[in-house]
């Protein structure tokens, strides 16, 4: 929630790439939030200071669910402090490793989603898994952590043009073409840690 749409329309599609299962809504202020009756509580707040000052004591008594987007102006008080903080000023790269830490600490093994929600992730999950070969699993590390196709080659002892199949396979198999969006599946399916991304 804040004031500044371009802001807020390119965290909308970063938190759609990482929970595409999620409904991720826009609030330009807190009334507009309270006047919304979601069907299924909201997982987290994304909002600026200026939020906070609206509504200090709705979002004090959900810090758990609270990140607030930080960058240079913003003035952290004792309040503010104690809420998880996404700089917003961060390069994409580590913005979304920023977001992906965020999401894998909040919520490893979707123990926090709603029992139906978590059991057809963990399907998916499982059934994704199946496609993989296990070589494919280890090219996708690999990549995630930030090695190049020679080097990938190198570590699994395999030519570089065995390589390139894996990555087009894998791509093919996952319905995706960007590199950030396997990086983002790779976390969010428990085959690297966030901190291990380059």
């Amino acid at each position: 929630m804040g004031n500044n749409s371009l802001t807020m329309i390119g965290l909308k599609s970063l938190l759609e790439d990482i929970i595409p299962f999620a409904d991720i809504l826009i609030f330009h202020d807190t009334r507009q939030l309270h006047s919304h009756t979601p069907a299924t509580p909201f997982f987290h707040y994304f909002i600026t200071s200026a939020a906070y000052n609206e509504d200090a004591s709705f979002y004090d008594e959900n810090r758990n669910k609270v990140i607030l987007l930080a960058d240079n102006t913003t003035s952290l008080n004792e309040h503010t402090n104690q809420f998880r903080k996404l700089d917003m000023l961060l390069p994409p790269e580590e913005m979304l490793k920023q977001l992906l830490q965020i999401q894998q600490h909040a919520h490893h093994g979707y123990t926090n989603y709603p029992r139906q929600l978590a059991e057809t992730l963990n399907n998916e999950k499982q059934r994704v898994q199946e496609t993989l070969s296990p070589r494919e699993i280890e090219v996708i590390r690999l990549l995630t952590k930030g090695f190049i196709n020679k080097e990938i080659a190198q570590q699994l002892n395999i030519s570089i043009n065995t390589v390139i199949t894996h990555r087009k396979n894998i791509m093919q198999k996952l319905h995706s073409q960007s590199l950030s969006k396997l990086v983002i599946y790779a976390v969010t399916h428990g085959y690297v840690s966030a901190d291990e991304i380059k």
